[in-house]
């Protein structure tokens, strides 16, 4: 909340300000920092340690710090290309663009 208070109040960018000038097609924007916050929660509320000891174990040692690692990655934006291939039903590929680091 407090950050879309900030938004508001011109105090913190607004995510489309982030974005790259051709953001008519983003379909995602991840930013790793947040992301392995979450999953380092979850991997360690859902493993306790006096029921799991060897998976705990394995994902303090192994996990963590590789998700750690990933944290400091830049933000990135995840779109589709501009026009979109439409003569058939078809994957379509996905730009991948960093993206200023989050203040």
């Amino acid at each position: 909340m407090q950050n879309a208070l900030a938004v508001q109040e011109k105090r913190r960018p607004a995510i489309a300000d982030t974005l790259p000038k051709d953001h008519r097609y983003t379909a995602a924007v991840i930013t790793p920092q947040t992301l392995t916050a979450l999953l380092g929660e979850q991997v360690q509320g859902d493993l306790p340690a006096e029921s799991e000891p060897l998976f705990q174990n394995a994902a303090q040692r192994l996990l963590l710090p590789r998700l750690e690692a990933v944290g400091q990655f830049a933000p990135v934006a995840v779109s589709l290309p501009d026009p979109l291939a439409t003569e058939t039903r078809s994957w379509q590929p996905l730009l991948w663009q960093s993206l200023p680091a989050a203040r």
